[in-house]
């Protein structure tokens, strides 16, 4: 039996602050996102893998156990997500890019408005579906940011 596939329009948030993720998961879901959550890296990883990969990542960049840019990266490298969306509570001007990271190199700054998050999940879901359908769902991601 394969594991299990989140419907379409899915968000895996991670970010270590228990209530703040329970509350973006909250949102998410009220706003019509299947949501999951995750407090760190290594969780992102298995919980979007056990999903059967997610739409969009919503990655804080200040996780405990790693970077949060390189679980944005490695989400999309490994066709976990087709999108990430960073989110920060301090600004990311000096923020060292991976090689090939293709997406838009902007972070979410905390606290935002939930319009500006909701704007940037539904952009990000567009696009990854707009990719998944010309592409197929096999197919190689390209690199992608909001990613």
């Amino acid at each position: 039996m394969g594991a299990p596939t989140l419907p379409r329009g899915s968000v895996l948030v991670v970010d270590d602050y228990e209530p703040f993720c329970e509350m973006l998961q909250t949102t998410l879901k009220l706003a019509g996102y299947p949501t999951v959550t995750a407090p760190n890296g290594a969780a992102a990883l298995a919980t979007a893998a056990a999903a059967g990969g997610v739409d969009v990542a919503l990655v804080d960049l200040g996780l405990p156990d790693r970077p949060g840019l390189g679980v944005a990266d490695e989400l999309v490298r490994r066709r976990l997500a087709g999108r990430c969306v960073l989110m920060s509570g301090s600004p990311a001007e000096d923020l060292a890019w991976p090689d090939g990271w293709a997406g838009e190199r902007s972070v979410l700054l905390k606290p935002y408005a939930i319009d500006d998050l909701l704007g940037r999940i539904a952009g990000a879901v567009a696009a990854a579906r707009r990719e998944t359908e010309a592409t197929g769902p096999g197919a190689p991601s390209r690199s992608a940011g909001e990613r």
